[in-house]
């Protein structure tokens, strides 16, 4: 199962997924393309074209909504100790 299925899936919200999923290097070639000439701001909407549509599964969100007190409950019991965890991987400055 991908990402896009689990949020949608746990949020129970659909989604539009771009079709060029690259991400942050993808918007740097396009602000390179402006910057060099080569594309115009116009250029945007086709830059970014719509890929995918993720549609929440209703019995996996039923499912997450009923496991939610749990995951909260792990959390609220755990949460010092993985704090204190955090602390001590950092190096210290």
């Amino acid at each position: 199962m991908c990402g896009a299925q689990i949020v949608s899936d746990v949020s129970g919200r659909e989604q539009i997924v771009p079709a060029q999923t690259v991400g942050a290097s993808y918007g740097d070639a396009f602000r390179a393309g402006l910057a060099a000439g080569v594309l115009s701001r116009g250029a945007l909407a086709a830059w970014l074209r719509s890929g995918a549509r993720v549609v929440p599964d209703a019995v996996a969100n039923a499912r997450y909504r009923e496991d939610q007190s749990l995951f909260r409950r792990l959390y609220e019991e755990t949460r010092r100790t993985v704090h204190e965890l955090q602390g001590w991987a950092r190096p210290d400055s």
